[in-house]
């Protein structure tokens, strides 16, 4: 991922632009105004969890384990529909229309039946 100059020179140029908007504001400081430590790394993203259960185990309680996050990143087509979507989405799409074509045939299929039956009982 990193391997690609594209995407390091557009990272190095946000954080530039992004650490030059916070020396404009007169100071530095993250996304929660707690002070910088270090001028050579950026914040991209901050992501806080908690553990939300209660258990009667007071150990777990006291120290409840790490929670894990996953966090996918899919870029947006047309910004609306995400990219790892489109798949499922084409399918669904093909799915319903061969169900329509289909329920088309056995309706004037049945609809014959019917006008057939009434030929006859008349």
């Amino acid at each position: 991922m990193f391997d690609d100059p594209v995407l390091i020179t557009s990272l190095s140029t946000f954080s530039e632009s992004r650490l030059e908007g916070r020396k404009s504001l007169g100071g530095e400081f993250d996304g929660d105004t707690t002070p910088v430590r270090s001028k050579s790394t950026a914040l991209f993203l901050k992501v806080s969890a908690a553990a939300d259960f209660f258990s009667s185990n007071k150990t777990l309680m006291r120290e409840p384990p790490p929670v894990l996050v996953d966090l996918i990143l899919d870029p947006y087509l047309l910004n609306l529909l995400p990219q790892s979507l489109v798949p499922t989405v084409a399918y669904i799409v093909v799915i319903a229309i061969i169900s329509w074509v289909l329920s088309r045939h056995i309706f004037t299929w049945l609809s014959e039946i019917t006008l057939h039956d009434k030929a006859h009982a008349e």
